[in-house]
Order: C-alpha cells, then structure tokens, then sequence
C-alpha cells in the first residue's frame, strides 16, 4: 500500500493477497493481468462490467464496489472486508472462502446460483428482508454489517455478535441472553425491553443507545461506552461495570 511501482518488473512475482490500496503504476510496470485488474480495483480504476473476471484470492479490502456488475466474477477466497457492495450484482458469482467483514451488503443482487458461505448469506438476508421476531439461537454474526437492521423481537440468545456494526438497529423486546456482543457497535440502537441479562458486553459501543427496560443483569459492560444512552428503568443487577463509561446520572454506578 502507498507504494510507487511505477517501471517495476513483478514479472513470475507472487502477489497472492497483496494490498495494492494507493499504490502507483504506470504503464511501464511489468505486473500479470490479474494483479493489474486487482490495482485498478482499489484504486477506483475500473471499469464497472467486471462479468466473469478473475479476483480470487484478491486483497479488495475496502475498494469501492457500488454498483459493480460481478456477474460469474470469482472471488473465491477474496478479502472484501468493509467494501461497500451496495447495488452490486452477484449473481453467479462464486464468493467461497470470501471475508465478507464489515462489508455493505445493502441491495446486492444475489441468486441461487452464487457460491457464498452459509454466514454471509444470513447476513445478506437480514440485512435486505430483516429478521423481525426470527429464530438466531446461537448464530454467528461477527462482524457482520448490520446497520439499520430489523432484529424487533428476534431470538438472539447464545449468538455471536462480536465487532458486529448494530448501529441504529432495532432490537427492541430481542432477547439477547449469553449472546456475545463483545466491542459490537450499537450506537444509535434501540434496544428498549430487550434481553441481555448474562450478555458478554465488553467494550461495547452503546453510545446514545435506547436501553429503557432493557434487562441488564448479571451481563458483563467492562470498558463499554453508554454515554448518553437513555436507561430509565434498565435491569443492571449484578452487571459487571468495572470502567464502563455511564451516562452523567449513573456514573457513580462504575466507580
């Protein structure tokens, strides 16, 4: 990354994962077509029509793919973490092995045919159907970008949610007991009635966050941050809120 490799030879060079954000090239730079595809990708170079391209096992980490049309594309094995794929058109794609982190998946095109693992596909649902009142016992949803989701009364219990961006969620009356929400984002969330007694909330983003008859106990806020999160009648009964950042009117409670 950031690296001048204008006139260099990578000729038989393996690039394998190679991150090429805000690298230069010329046209002198002696580099495979794959990898100069790879190049223009994150650097917002390309062309949109990326139909049956080759980007398997490619760095695309943060590369700008609104509105890509990927058609067939293979990106099995891909980093596409915290890409935005808003409008993009996966159909037939094989995404196998992709590290979907972070990534937007608002309005993507998927169909039956596109190869993508059994996580990314829940999210991918959640995301553009919701979850309202669904059954997510136990479910892995790490680090998945649900922001603005839909989860109003979805059974949460046991599932993992770690580094998950719940930014402005709806989780009111969720049950979210022994989930794992350890550094989630929930700003801006609504979390009013729901359940999080026994949660795993360390270093949790609740900034402003909506926890009005929220149950609390027994659930682990070390290092959280609820400054400004409305808490009237909130459940904190043996919470654990060793240097938690509470709101002005509680913060005696994490001393």
């Amino acid at each position: 990354s950031h690296a001048d490799l204008r006139n260099a030879d990578f000729t038989d060079a393996n690039l394998t994962k190679t991150n090429f954000q805000r690298a230069k090239m010329n046209r002198a730079t002696e580099i495979d077509d794959k990898r100069y595809l790879i190049w223009q990708v994150v650097s917002g170079k390309a062309d949109k029509n990326l139909q049956n391209a080759d980007l398997s096992d490619a760095n695309l980490q943060n590369a700008p793919l609104e509105e890509f049309n990927l058609t067939g594309a293979n990106l099995a094995g891909a980093s596409l973490r915290a890409v935005s794929l808003t409008n993009a058109d996966l159909s037939d794609a094989d995404l196998t092995n992709a590290d979907l982190s972070d990534a937007n998946l608002k309005d993507v095109k998927l169909n039956d045919a596109t190869k993508l693992d059994d996580k990314w596909r829940l999210v991918w649902e959640i995301v553009n159907v919701g979850a309202a009142g669904r059954d997510l016992t136990n479910v892995d949803l790490s680090h998945a970008n649900l922001k603005e989701v839909n989860l109003n009364e979805a059974d949460l219990s046991g599932a993992n949610l770690s580094n998950a961006n719940l930014n402005a969620a709806n989780l009111t009356d969720a049950n979210l007991s022994g989930a794992n929400l350890n550094r989630a984002n929930l700003t801006d969330a609504n979390l009013s009635g729901a359940n999080l007694s026994a949660a795993y909330l360390v270093g949790v983003y609740l900034y402003r966050a909506n926890l009005k008859n929220a149950n609390l106990s027994d659930a682990n806020l070390q290092e959280g941050n609820l400054w400004g999160a409305k808490m009237q009648g909130v459940n904190l009964q043996n919470a654990d809120l060793k240097q938690c950042t509470l709101p002005q009117n509680y913060r005696r409670l994490g001393r």
